[in-house]
């Protein structure tokens, strides 16, 4: 079933706390419930595997051990995961061969060790 990226989005904006916490099954930190609703319905938990999968290198960089920008960008042409220090500071990127996502562009924020939606920060 094809989701509408506006309805999707107008359903994140929902989100504005989380109570409960779920951990990545790496333990390279815990996520929300807003995370989880986008996980399922965007079909991105890959996503989220491929933060976790950069923790450790993330972590070397002392900009990046309490706070870092993640976005998942998707275009006709090109799949690409970014880690930010901030909106302007680009830490490093990962071209993706493949990425099946509902939505084509993504924001989410590390802070403090859980994975959160713009909204819930």
């Amino acid at each position: 079933m094809d989701i509408d990226q506006e309805t999707l989005r107008a359903e994140l904006r929902e989100f504005i706390g989380s109570e409960e916490l779920y951990p990545h099954f790496t333990r390279a930190f815990r996520y929300t419930a807003g995370v989880k609703f986008l996980a399922e319905r965007a079909r991105i938990y890959w996503f989220l595997d491929i933060i976790a999968s950069w923790q450790p290198r993330a972590l070397k960089d002392p900009a990046l051990r309490e706070f870092q920008l993640w976005e998942l960008r998707i275009t006709e042409r090109e799949a690409v995961a970014i880690c930010l220090r901030d909106s302007e500071d680009e830490a490093f990127r990962q071209k993706l061969t493949a990425a099946d996502s509902a939505l084509d562009y993504v924001r989410l924020y590390l802070e403090g060790g859980t994975l959160m939606l713009p909204s819930e920060h």
